[in-house]
């Protein structure tokens, strides 16, 4: 309840927290049909207690960053499903290609060495809403799940960026995308590649 967050915002601090962080949903609202970030909440926390307070949830795009600020009053912003989308989110509100990122990206694990599990989550995360991304290329999709190591992900990277060619990919999450999936427009395209699948199965199921 939120008589119970303010307590126990109140408890951490008193504890001897010097900054807290706030995610503005509670332990059960995760999955599809998590609703947005409760802002008014934060809000709330923020008027609560003397320390430095941090808002996460709903932060999409750099606009959403001052937008956060306002309304909940907090000192700071941070994000983490969506800056694994786009990690260029606090970048000043500047469009990076999503290429050029997921290079640097690689680069950076060849100096210092992640989990494979880790790479491929960071590589389908990065590139898997963007146009021409893996969502575009269900082939590549999939070679990428079977990768056993960076060299063999780097070549599936830079076979899906030969698809896309020199024309930039930048972020296209907006905040449709954090709605419930009950709730969100249907997708044509989804819907048509879907229909296309069906209608194949049955081809070569008679």
């Amino acid at each position: 309840s939120e008589e119970k967050t303010l307590q126990y915002a109140k408890c951490v601090q008193d504890a001897g927290a010097q900054v807290l962080t706030v995610h503005g949903r509670t332990r059960d609202e995760k999955g599809p049909e998590a609703p947005l970030a409760d802002w008014d909440l934060i809000q709330k926390v923020k008027a609560h207690v003397s320390i430095p307070v941090i808002s996460n949830g709903n932060v999409v795009s750099f606009d959403d960053i001052a937008a956060c600020l306002q309304h909940t009053k907090a000192d700071a912003v941070m994000s983490a499903e969506w800056l694994r989308r786009n990690p260029a989110i606090f970048y000043g509100g500047e469009n990076v290609c999503l290429f050029k990122m997921a290079r640097e990206y690689i680069a950076l694990v060849r100096r210092y060495p992640a989990g494979n599990g880790v790479v491929k989550n960071h590589l389908f995360k990065m590139l898997s809403s963007n146009p021409g991304g893996f969502n575009e290329h269900g082939d590549l999709r999939e070679r990428l799940a079977m990768c056993f190591g960076l060299d063999e992900m780097e070549v599936v990277f830079e076979e899906l960026a030969e698809r896309r060619g020199p024309e930039p990919s930048y972020p296209t999450a907006t905040h449709q995308d954090l709605l419930p999936k009950s709730q969100k427009a249907p997708d044509p395209d989804k819907a048509k590649s879907a229909r296309a699948g069906r209608s194949d199965r049955e081809r070569k199921g008679r």
